[in-house]
């Protein structure tokens, strides 16, 4: 009985974050702005400024932190409410910090991206409200997935037949062993 009641509360748990985490982020995408979960915010590239680092479609996670914490060096991803890319004005960035300007409440951070071919880009200035966190990791696999969000649910939806599936099996062959 008592592995039961696991299962099912396992099971629960699980179904439970997967939609916390959908509903966040279509939460995001009516806002346009990128989601945050458990101060994590996730996001896919769509520009190639911090190449060679982090490609265009790659998914990169970052941690939300202190503000007054961030340093020339780091990478940080925040919102831009004036950019347009593509048709759609207001863009999340990643770029890394090449001066910070001022203290307390006057500081701003001076970012530009990493590419060698971008290097006459003009760097872009930005409030501390406007960040979003500070880069942790990237992702070229998980960006294609999250970037076709109907193939992640499609794979969602497949794992967990393959994996119910694998339980199942497992459940006969104990079965036929006792037998």
């Amino acid at each position: 009985m008592s592995k039961k009641i696991i299962k099912y509360s396992l099971w629960t748990v699980f179904f439970a974050l997967i939609l916390y985490l959908l509903v966040t982020i279509i939460i995001a995408k009516v806002k346009n702005s990128p989601p945050v979960v458990f101060g994590y915010s996730f996001n896919v590239v769509v520009t190639n400024s911090m190449e060679p680092k982090i490609m265009v479609n790659d998914f990169v996670l970052a941690k939300k932190v202190d503000k007054s914490k961030i340093k020339v060096g780091d990478d940080i991803v925040f919102f831009d409410p004036n950019r347009i890319i593509g048709n759609k004005k207001g863009a999340t960035i990643i770029h890394r910090v090449v001066e910070i300007k001022g203290e307390g409440a006057n500081r701003k951070f001076v970012t530009k991206g990493i590419n060698p071919l971008l290097k006459n880009e003009k760097p872009d200035t930005f409030q501390p409200s406007e960040v979003i966190g500070v880069y942790v990791w990237s992702s070229a696999f998980v960006g294609v997935i999250f970037r076709n969000a109907i193939y992640a649910i499609i794979v969602g939806i497949l794992l967990y037949f393959c994996i119910k599936l694998t339980i199942r099996t497992v459940k006969i062959a104990k079965t036929k062993e006792t037998d």
